[in-house]
């Protein structure tokens, strides 16, 4: 990553999400600071043809873990914030399942004073709802706050205690804090390795029933109803979840929810062969599903993608499918697989994708909506929509860690050139 420095990017398309309106717009970037105009372009030393491009504010992610021994060493950071960059993303959320668990102010201070050095992406952390994760009791929320955290979950655990999650919604909402629910029920998770279905039944796996999912969402909505509080759902999978959601919000309950790209371009289909990438949280559903969240992000019941990003080395990834640990990467190609899946019903799916990555999750966390200003330092990406390109191995950060389920995946889009916070990244994506 560098500050931009004497750049002119000519003939883009930038996507004003204001208005919905595309429009012909040279960037002029110098010193990391963007204009409109520029009195002296020959000055310039570089030059990047945008043709075919459009420009679109940075992405923010709703879900990313670091949950490797040693988690919060910086090179795991270095390598997942860099994967970050390559994906386009500005801001990214982290789960508190790291190493220390971000359940006290010192824990949540480590993580964010160990990113700050590393490149433009502004890592937001979450904190645990209840200490360590455990659901036995909650965790100091007013002084995790003070700290910097901007959202509490226990993802990807849920408290399982009823009495315990109505109290600590309560807790959240007297600091402003969204909740983050991830939707499980764990005497129904417990054990199981995929989705119950015929194909689980066939490959000798114990599923587990959709209902584990539906039972926390439903969960979930009643609390917000009688709390009046902001409850945002995490990577809801099946078609009944979407169900519910869209009644809840038909009633004007303060629910909000997220999909996994992988969820959209994916269905169960994907660990036919026992492809241990392909095991994920929550694990992969049937085709209707698949279809009823796409139509969800369609018509606004779902209002973001998320990345899911989970690294996993390949020594504990390459063992038997229902010993390997459930979690799939995604930070680098989660627009891509969202824009290829949306396009199976959409024409045109740039303006659901800059509300889905960038427009709706700075909403759910109460954050400052994106702007492009002159004479400012801003993040945007330039994405390319039309040369197709394979994923590969090769494409991808090196490291121990491939766990992705795309490889060998064909996309349409590419990002040309990614600038967070005045620094950029470019061409990083090989095609």
């Amino acid at each position: 990553m560098q500050y931009l420095d004497n750049y002119s990017l000519k003939k883009g398309l930038l996507y004003d999400f204001s208005s919905g309106i595309f429009k012909n717009q040279d960037l002029f970037i110098e010193k990391g600071k963007l204009s409109f105009q520029c009195e002296k372009e020959n000055n310039l030393t570089t030059h990047i043809n945008m043709e075919g491009c459009v420009v679109l504010p940075a992405f923010v992610d709703l879900r990313m873990h670091l949950n490797l021994p040693g988690t919060g060493g910086v090179e795991n950071l270095e390598m997942t914030l860099s994967r970050a960059t390559r994906g386009g993303y500005s801001n990214v959320l982290l789960m508190p399942n790291t190493a220390p668990m971000i359940d006290s102010p010192a824990s949540a201070r480590l993580i964010q004073e160990r990113a700050k050095s590393i490149n433009g992406v502004e890592v937001l952390v979450a904190g645990c709802l209840t200490v360590q994760s455990k659901g036995e009791a909650l965790s100091p929320m007013g002084s995790l706050k003070e700290a910097g955290i901007c959202a509490v979950t226990d993802c990807p655990k849920s408290p399982q205690n009823n009495k315990i999650f109505i109290n600590a919604v309560k807790y959240a909402k007297m600091f402003d804090l969204p909740v983050i629910e991830y939707p499980v029920t764990f005497d129904l998770h417990e054990n199981t390795s995929a989705h119950e279905s015929l194909q689980s039944i066939k490959m000798g796996l114990r599923g587990e029933p959709r209902i584990s999912e539906e039972l926390s969402v439903h969960r979930a909505i009643a609390v917000s109803r009688k709390e009046n509080a902001k409850i945002h759902i995490s990577s809801i999978s099946t078609s009944s979840s979407v169900d519910l959601v869209r009644k809840a919000k038909d009633e004007g309950i303060r629910i909000t929810a997220d999909v996994t790209a992988n969820h959209l371009l994916f269905n169960e289909d994907a660990i036919n062969q026992f492809d241990t990438n392909a095991k994920m949280q929550p694990y992969l559903k049937e085709e209707h599903d698949r279809q009823s969240l796409i139509d969800g992000i369609i018509d606004g019941t779902i209002d973001a993608i998320t990345s899911a990003h989970e690294a996993w080395p390949i020594h504990l990834k390459g063992v038997e499918f229902d010993r390997a640990p459930a979690g799939s990467m995604g930070l680098e190609t989660a627009f891509h697989a969202s824009y290829l899946a949306l396009s199976e019903k959409v024409k045109n799916p740039i303006p659901l994708l800059v509300d889905k990555f960038a427009i709706q999750p700075r909403k759910i966390l109460g954050l400052e909506l994106p702007q492009l200003k002159n004479n400012k330092i801003c993040s945007f990406n330039v994405i390319s929509t039309g040369n197709k390109w394979v994923f590969c191995k090769d494409s991808a950060i090196n490291g121990n860690t491939i766990n992705s389920p795309v490889f060998n995946s064909e996309f349409t889009t590419s990002i040309k050139l990614s600038c967070i916070n005045g620094k950029t990244y470019s061409d990083v994506l090989k095609n």
